[in-house]
């Protein structure tokens, strides 16, 4: 792909290389040959070509920097996405080490009031069971006892299957969304080696567009130079005409001188007659000539100073109209119009098409201006909601920061309460003397536990369960708030889109009205053409014949018309090197349109593309999250089932036996956690 680029590239190099010999062969040849007739319109539609093609360079600049514009934007997009996954990634990770920190916290809870209760047993076991009430009553505990433990066994086997699937769900959904990441990740880096490779394109393009500007400015100075050589040239031949018209007249006089010393007088003036009249036309047709290069020189210098006024225009219109009822000559007449005409047409198309393209211009900025202050808008609101996040993180973070360090005085406060619970529930040995009665006043009593373990029992909902829940709830409003985002930034952009949209539409109209405009001026430019030359005609019908001169003088125009048309498909090699580069130019524009409809639409496709993984993404976060909240109610729900089955049983000065059953449960909760 490479060797291909730079082969095109050399190619293209040698065809410009190719097209500025050719261009120099040209000029040189133009230089050799000097035509021998020239017209007017040559030196006016180089300008005006000369313009043109600058304009079309610096609306190819200004295209060049919009679209590298976009494509800084649409970076910057890119990485802002990526940023925001990375922090719903961490995010998410954070949340599930709460949550598995949380359920270790509770099963080191429930472990340690295990042992509290095998230490209850062991101290029931030191007293006399020789009743047979006590006996059964310690089998009705036992069997109760082994029921729970079983009942234990099956909720802890459904959370540890419950926990393995989560787990595999969490797995395959990290795989999925690592699959979804390079695929992001690749289709970024695709997407900027379009973008240089494009850029890389439109560079080289501009520069080979430069040197061929350059070089066409070359040639153009260069016959601007002939033409200047041209001009001195018919000076020189006018200055020669005058001396010519001095010369005939003074041989007249002498001519007349002898024709009165030889006193033919009546011949004599015959002659003299003829010969004025014959002198007096080419008097005349030389005047013209004069008075012709003379409106070119001054039309040439109204156009490099570019001061020309309708007032202007007026005059010279009005001179020329008086130039043509002095003529006589046909041909002559013929030639002044068409140039006037020329002249006309084309000052006027130049003059619409700056003011069209001004419009553009002004209509272009204006839309810049719109879009950087929506964006800066859009950038300092963000920025806004950030800080906000911002400062409700660290309020969450500082209530976490308060529970932990309750949790650890309380957990404190148990131990040290256990310890000297155990202290006072050492057997002396006048309660071992007296089991018998103390074990009856032991079992009548109601209250087997102290009231500290009965005022501090296991209440879940008082510190965890609250947090956790307006953990949860302050999780689902920040989702919320994100989504809103989401649809606020979704509309800004689709009013964005609409903006772009109606600004095309309105340049679109301009350029459609500026062409109106074009065509009624020309059939308004053509009317009042057609209705001089008809006033003109009738001035100078005074008879059929000058009726049937006139018919014939409109055929010859029309015929000269045809002619001149063949005559501009016959141009020399130059004019029509030029026109097939206006065409390539034409073509240029084109692919360089039909470049961004593409560039426009691999950018919509990316829009669309990026939000659904978002939105499908930001699902599947919140279907995970609200499986886990309910997962977990759940199993406070059965825990705390549990823990008030174990509060009656004390209260009702029941003693679990079976030590071995205990320890063995309390060795699997351990095992598990």
């Amino acid at each position: 792909m490479a060797m291909q680029y730079v082969t095109k590239r050399m190619e293209k190099a040698g065809a410009i290389s190719g097209h500025g010999n050719h261009l120099t062969k040209s000029a040189q040849e133009i230089g050799e040959y000097v035509p021998d007739q020239l017209s007017t319109v040559t030196p006016i539609n180089n300008i005006q070509r000369e313009l043109s093609l600058l304009q079309r360079a610096e609306e190819a600049q200004e295209k060049w920097e919009a679209e590298h514009s976009l494509v800084e934007k649409l970076k910057a997009e890119l990485a802002l996405k990526e940023e925001r996954l990375n922090q719903i990634e961490n995010d998410l990770r954070l949340e599930h080490e709460k949550e598995v920190s949380f359920l270790k916290q509770e099963n080191y809870i429930l472990q340690a009031k295990l042992h509290s209760l095998e230490e209850n047993k062991k101290n029931w076991d030191f007293s006399d069971a020789s009743d047979p009430l006590t006996k059964q009553k310690l089998q009705s505990i036992a069997d109760e006892a082994k029921n729970q433990e079983i009942l234990i066994q099956g909720y802890h086997q459904k959370t540890e299957s419950n926990m393995a699937e989560e787990i595999r769900r969490l797995k395959q959904e990290k795989q999925s969304l690592e699959v979804d990441l390079e695929l992001m990740k690749k289709e970024r880096n695709l997407a900027k080696a379009e973008v240089l490779s494009t850029s890389g394109d439109k560079e080289f393009q501009m520069k080979i567009m430069e040197e061929q500007y350059k070089q066409e400015i070359d040639g153009l100075k260069k016959r601007l130079q002939w033409y200047a050589e041209n001009q001195e040239l018919l000076d020189k031949d006018s200055q020669r005409l005058k001396a010519t018209a001095t010369e005939i007249e003074k041989l007249n006089k002498q001519v007349e001188r002898l024709k009165a010393e030889a006193g033919c007088q009546n011949v004599q003036q015959q002659k003299r007659i003829k010969e004025r009249s014959i002198d007096l036309k080419r008097i005349q047709e030389l005047e013209r000539q004069i008075q012709y290069e003379q409106t070119i020189s001054e039309l040439e210098q109204r156009l490099k100073s570019g001061q020309d006024t309708p007032k202007q225009y007026s005059s010279n219109h009005s001179l020329l109209q008086e130039d043509i009822q002095l003529t006589d000559l046909p041909d002559g007449k013929e030639d002044i119009l068409q140039a006037e005409n020329d002249v006309h047409h084309q000052h006027l198309t130049n003059h619409q098409m700056m003011t069209c393209h001004r419009a553009v211009k002004n209509l272009q900025k204006a839309e810049g201006h719109a879009v950087n202050d929506f964006n800066s808008i859009d950038i300092e609101k963000l920025q806004q909601e950030l800080a906000v996040k911002n400062s409700k993180i660290q309020d969450l973070a500082k209530t976490v920061e308060a529970l932990q360090k309750e949790r650890r005085t309380l957990l404190s406060n148990q131990t040290k309460v256990e310890r000297i619970w155990e202290k006072k529930k050492k057997p002396s040995k006048a309660d071992t003397i007296n089991t018998e009665p103390s074990s009856t006043q032991y079992l009548e009593s109601p209250e087997p536990f102290p009231a500290t373990l009965d005022e501090k029992c296991y209440q879940p909902n008082v510190f965890a369960g609250l947090h956790i829940s307006d953990v949860l709830q302050e999780n689902e409003k920040l989702k919320l708030e994100i989504e809103q985002l989401n649809l606020e930034i979704e509309k800004q952009k689709v009013t964005l889109q609409a903006a772009v949209t109606e600004a095309e539409c309105e340049t679109k109209r301009s350029q459609i009205d500026a062409d109106e405009r074009m065509s009624c001026l020309k059939a308004a430019h053509q009317k009042e053409l057609e209705r001089i030359i008809t006033q003109h005609a009738l001035e100078h019908s005074s008879s059929k014949v000058a009726e049937l001169t006139n018919k014939v003088s409109t055929q010859e125009v029309a015929v000269l018309e045809e002619e001149l048309e063949e005559a501009k498909q016959k141009h020399s090699p130059e004019l029509k090197h030029f026109l097939a580069l206006e065409r390539k130019i034409k073509n240029m524009e084109l692919r360089h349109a039909q470049r961004e409809q593409e560039l426009q639409k691999v950018i919509q496709q990316t829009h669309c593309t990026v939000d659904s993984r978002l939105i499908q993404e930001n699902e599947k976060w919140k279907r995970l999250a609200q499986n886990k909240s309910n997962e977990l109610e759940m199993f406070r729900i059965e825990l705390d089932s549990i823990l008030d089955v174990l509060r009656e049983l004390q209260k009702q000065g029941v003693v679990i036996p079976e030590p071995s059953v205990v320890g063995t449960f309390s060795s699997k909760v351990t095992g598990h956690i």
